[in-house]
């Protein structure tokens, strides 16, 4: 018997030896694909019948995108009552490419209109009193009413190498500044960034007049600056595609320093 599992032992050996070694660098990597898998296209629409295709090979770039977010409140906060809030928005953002036509480096035109629906907040319905300003939301996309807005068209363009950018026109501060901060939930604080909190501007679907820089001083760091209207009418409906800076009360003078790798 101990002869027996000695001779066992020497045939695996001797197989293992024979058998070719492969190592982790010898497995092709995954392509993505299971078996009885079809990956979807790519965006919903696809190619859209060969329009998709069209529009990229004349630099016209698009996202179209839905949106909805709901709270409910089951006890407890200013109201007691349970409601639950909901609300939803399509937004589609374009960039239409210009250096092609002028030559100049990165020249574009972008572009961003928001429809908004269901003018619903828990936070103010239920979570605060009405009577004082608010310190977060429950949902982030709740704010300008239900409605179609402007909430950017500005022209872009690059100078130094492309190191200096430089932006102009009706924007949102969302184009230039607070770019790093993540999205991790639909609360107010934590999608949007410190500066999404301030009464002094606006997130995302309305613009104001403004220019801004930004200027690369090394490859992870950006120096941001800008000049920008302040404009406390400019959530009213009436302003909602309106090139007039009626009710303006001056200006904001933002800057940022960005640093990922800091992170």
């Amino acid at each position: 018997m101990h002869n027996k599992k000695i001779n066992q032992l020497l045939i695996g050996a001797m197989l293992a030896a024979m058998a070719p070694a492969v190592s982790a660098a010898d497995i092709p990597a995954w392509n993505g694909s299971a078996l009885g898998f079809e990956a979807g296209q790519q965006g919903l629409l696809g190619d859209m019948l060969g329009i998709r295709p069209i529009l990229e090979e004349n630099g016209f770039h698009y996202n179209l995108g839905y949106l909805n977010e709901m709270a409910y409140n089951a006890g407890g906060g200013y109201d007691h009552d349970k409601h639950l809030a909901y609300i939803d928005q399509v937004a589609l953002t374009f960039t239409q490419d210009l250096e092609r036509w002028t030559g100049i480096p990165d020249a574009r035109l972008e572009g961003n209109i928001v429809n908004r629906n269901h003018d619903d907040n828990l936070t103010t319905k239920r979570l605060q009193d009405p009577r004082v300003s608010f310190n977060d939301l429950s949902q982030e996309s709740w704010g300008g009413g239900s409605i179609t807005r402007l909430g950017w068209l500005t022209f872009a363009r690059s100078f130094d190498d492309r190191r200096l950018t430089w932006r102009i026109g009706m924007m949102n501060k969302v184009q230039t500044f607070d770019q790093i901060i993540p999205c991790d939930f639909q609360l107010l604080t934590q999608c949007g960034g410190k500066s999404a909190n301030s009464l002094t501007w606006n997130n995302w679907n309305i613009h104001t007049w403004g220019t801004t820089l930004e200027y690369k001083l090394t490859p992870t760091v950006t120096l941001k600056g800008g000049v920008m209207e302040q404009n406390p009418q400019a959530t009213a409906r009436s302003h909602a595609w309106s090139w007039s800076t009626k009710g303006s009360k001056g200006i904001l003078l933002p800057m940022e320093i960005e640093n990922p790798s800091a992170d």
